[in-house]
């Protein structure tokens, strides 16, 4: 045992066997005394030693007739108060002599700035201002397993509970000189976990960290460098360097595979299926994870078996199987709270908050989200609120609160640049440029998809890479480039097959459909639109198919078919009005109107409903700041109002949409407005 108030380390003999087994032995004793709380810290600074040393006292406690209750701070929240643990543990023990050993003491930590690893993790600062409670609640011996590497902090951190051990049990079996970098225990990874996000520049210095450990120890096929190169994969795919976190997560995989290590190899194959699902091998990706699955299954591993069942869910949503996807997302959710794990029942509620409103279900999801923001501001993790405010003002945007949604983008926009997120700022620029195209800024969105189309082909990211072509194509078709555009669709819906995305392909035929349709190839695009219209039906996405209702009804009018175009938009119109979705109505209400005035025999109710479609779908899209649709349905409101002799009306509202459709880089559209203004009489 070394001194109470030094260090591990710091004794002449510390690296003696003979020590070692001498304060194995004595810490065995301290264990095995029946007299109330007590407390003491053990250190050791191989894991796998410390794994087998933890394994050989419960065998020989539970001889004596001692049950050992080990509790792993890896596989808990990092919101875990550790003394209501250790109660929670030893309640169903009723009394039976117990000791309790807590691991995973470096996770709260960060070793090299000396300190608590984040200032929202409190464990230890809770621990010690609980200690009073201790011998109440926990009547048995404790010992806290450390590090070399760790210990030091231990006394600033925990000052009265570290005044009331009995002693410090030294088990390290490395002389004092060992370089430091060898004995960095702090590196094993908590496996297959989205803690956290550290800041952008703590998030360097550990990538660098990791990256010169494992320069100095090389490739030596340890069990110690696959548990790094599980961490260096996933910071370094935080910080958006794919192509490295995957080497490292491979190699992981071959070493623990080779060691015939079940829990790392479960561990590596999550990295691994993560990281080839982002360049779109879908097939390989779901494989690896269905066999993550078996082994945790074989393990008993509740938790991490909740984890995969995510990992697949979001997969299978991909695919377009929503009704799979959700089945496994509410499996995963029961376990969670089972669990009592907080902040994974919050990303799991994000996955299925995601899933209801795509069927449109927009008032639950985000009743949803803002439950989970709740939670995450009460957790401080900056990076899942992030994440949850872009749900929540994806969903703003669509119900029209278009300002509000642009803060809250420009919001998290900082916190992932701050945080070093490289991806997740793509997303969030793709999210503003799809705003500002809508507001008419249509060149400042363009250079917002470049450059997120850059750092997408920068990660190899297949799929985000196509998703983000389309929506240069769709900007692109708007300013009259279609032959461009069309090639960008062809490309992405190539893509999209491949990768047997099934709702990314019905949008692509889509968008390749209108551009068809526009060429006046109008049989072609019926029957694009049709084969889109039954994927939605089949996935259930009662939004999307409004959406193709409409495109179809446009070719049904174009062709003379007016009633049949009229009652597809009623029922576009009823879709909507129960979404709330006021786009979607203004939209539908203008094409309506549109249809009722082409009628040739058309009555004077359906002028005067016309006639309201066209102000209410004017009056909501400019409440709701939509250029391009302010510029449409101005025009046609205007040629209405000159049409009934109100000639100074049309020429204000005709000049507001040239106006818009210069800004937007629609040319034909604006030479039509100019040719209208010169055959108005002059007021």
């Amino acid at each position: 045992m070394t001194d109470p108030s030094g260090t591990a380390g710091e004794s002449d003999d510390s690296g003696d066997e003979k020590n070692v087994a001498l304060n194995r032995a004595l810490l065995r004793e301290f264990l095995k005394e029946q007299v109330g709380f007590q407390f003491a810290i053990a250190v050791i600074d191989d894991d796998r030693a410390r794994e087998d040393t933890v394994a050989e006292l419960g065998r020989e406690l539970t001889e004596e007739g001692i049950d050992w209750v080990v509790i792993d701070l890896r596989s808990l929240p990092e919101d875990v108060v550790l003394l209501s643990e250790i109660r929670h543990r030893l309640e169903p023990l009723a009394g039976r002599p117990a000791a309790v050993g807590v691991l995973g003491l470096e996770w709260h930590l960060d070793i090299a700035s000396g300190g608590i690893r984040d200032t929202s993790t409190t464990l230890l600062a809770n621990a010690n201002f609980q200690r009073d409670a201790f011998p109440e609640l926990c009547p048995v011996p404790l010992v806290l397993w450390a590090t070399s590497l760790s210990l030091p902090a231990l006394p600033k951190l925990i000052p009265d509970l570290w005044h009331w051990r009995v002693g410090t049990f030294d088990l390290c079996v490395d002389p004092p000189d060992t370089p430091w970098v060898d004995r960095l225990e702090r590196m094993v990874p908590r496996p297959d976990e989205q803690w956290q996000a550290q800041p952008k520049e703590e998030l360097r210095r550990r990538t660098e960290l990791l990256r010169q450990v494992l320069e100095e120890i090389g490739p030596d096929g340890s069990l110690r460098r696959a548990r790094l190169l599980i961490e260096f994969a996933e910071v370094t795919e935080r910080a958006g360097e794919n192509d490295q976190a995957l080497v490292a997560a491979q190699e992981a995989l071959e070493i623990a595979t080779k060691t015939d290590e079940t829990k790392l190899r479960a561990s590596a194959l999550g990295y691994v299926a993560r990281l080839k699902a982002g360049r779109g091998f879908v097939d390989e990706a779901l494989a690896l994870h269905e066999e993550r699955l078996g082994i945790y299954e074989r393990l008993g591993d509740v938790r991490e078996r909740a984890v995969t069942l995510g990992d697949i869910a979001r997969l299978k949503a991909g695919r377009g199987f929503v009704d799979e996807a959700l089945a496994l997302h509410e499996e995963e959710l029961a376990i969670y709270e089972e669990l009592g794990d907080v902040r994974s029942r919050a990303v799991t509620l994000g996955d299925i908050a995601r899933l209801k409103a795509g069927r449109g279900f927009v008032d639950e999801a985000l009743a949803l989200h803002e439950e989970i923001l709740g939670i995450y501001e009460r957790l401080g993790d900056a990076r899942e609120r992030a994440v949850t405010l872009g749900d929540i003002a994806r969903l703003k945007a669509d119900r029209g609160f278009v300002d509000e949604a642009l803060a809250l983008h420009e919001e998290i926009l900082g916190i992932f640049s701050d945080l070093g997120e490289v991806r997740s700022r793509a997303v969030t620029l793709g999210d503003i440029a799809r705003l500002k195209a809508d507001r008419g800024f249509v060149d400042e969105a363009l250079a917002l998809y470049e450059e997120m189309l850059g750092i997408f082909s920068d990660l190899g990211e297949v799929r985000s890479r196509a998703v983000t072509l389309g929506d240069i194509a769709r900007l692109k078709a708007g300013r009259g480039f279609v032959d461009e555009a069309l090639a960008l669709h062809e490309e992405m819906l190539g893509i999209f097959s491949d990768l047997g995305e099934v709702r990314s392909r019905a949008v692509t035929l889509g968008d390749i459909a209108r551009l068809k349709a526009d060429r006046g190839l109008v049989d072609e695009a019926l029957a694009l639109h049709e084969e889109e219209l039954a994927i939605y039906e089949e996935l259930r996405e009662v939004r999307s198919r409004a959406v193709t209702l409409g495109d179809i009804a446009r070719l049904k009018a174009g062709r003379g078919f007016v009633d049949e175009a009229l009652a597809l938009h009623e029922e576009r119109l009823g879709i909507y009005e129960r979404l709330g979705n006021l786009v979607g109505q203004a939209n539908c209400r203008w094409s309506r109107a549109m249809l009722l005035l082409l009628k040739p025999d058309v009555g004077e109710e359906e002028v005067k409903t016309a006639l309201d479609d066209l102000t209410f779908a004017y009056r909501t899209l400019g409440e709701l700041g939509r250029v391009d649709g302010i510029a449409v349905v101005g025009f046609d409101l205007a040629q209405f109002l000159a049409a009934e002799g109100h000639s100074d009306a049309a020429r204000e509202l005709a000049g507001r949409s040239l106006k818009f459709f210069t800004q937007l880089g629609w040319t034909r559209q604006a030479d039509d407005v100019r040719e209208f203004l010169k055959s108005l009489l002059p007021s």
